[in-house]
């Protein structure tokens, strides 16, 4: 299974197992919960499926940070009864794929956020920018990190906070038999007016 050179871990809130896949695919995929309302801290579900065929679900939080990527976030209740609680949303942005590498998704006025995957002397690598769709500022690079494995697909969801300043990027990789789901927040801008 591959894993993030440049990965920043998770903590494990809670944690499930779940009836065998049907699938036969091994692997992860990730289910977002949704932001708070305070736009300060998300929620998602990781879906481990084993090769015996045992599929586990693993609940996890990150919160936003002043470094511009969010962080974990442990929290002693359940990220679940959290997430009903306190109402947490989510707000999928629709994203184009501009090629088989490359994905935008229009996240605020003037800017989109473009997932852009390459391979390179150090194997499969990603990078998020923030860019401006007039041309008239140089791309924002918010983000990279690197893969250490090559997937035959790679596909990306992008959810806004409430207030519009942060953005969850999820990415599912793929080959015929197995998958991995990598989750990031990072900040795009000022809170919308």
């Amino acid at each position: 299974m591959g894993t993030l050179v440049l990965f920043l871990p998770v903590l494990l809130s809670a944690s499930m197992p779940v009836p065998p896949s049907d699938d036969g695919v091994v692997g992860d995929r990730i289910e977002f919960l949704g932001w708070s309302p305070d736009s300060k801290d998300f929620a998602f579900a990781r879906i481990r499926t084993r090769p015996n065929g045992r599929v586990r679900r693993t609940y996890l939080m990150k919160r936003t940070s002043r470094s511009g990527v969010a962080q974990p976030l442990r929290l002693d209740q359940s990220v679940t009864e959290r997430v009903r609680r306190k109402g947490y949303t989510s707000s999928e942005v629709p994203g184009r794929r501009l090629s088989d590498y490359e994905q935008v998704f229009a996240v605020r006025a003037g800017k989109q956020l473009r997932v852009a995957l390459e391979v390179n002397r150090r194997g499969l690598s990603y990078s998020l920018y923030l860019d401006d769709n007039t041309g008239a500022e140089e791309p924002e690079h918010l983000l990279r990190g690197y893969f250490r494995e090559l997937w035959t697909s790679v596909d990306g969801r992008v959810f806004l906070s409430p207030d519009g300043s942060w953005a969850v990027v999820l990415l599912s990789l793929s080959t015929p038999f197995r998958t991995h789901a990598w989750v990031q927040g990072v900040r795009i801008g000022a809170p919308a007016p």
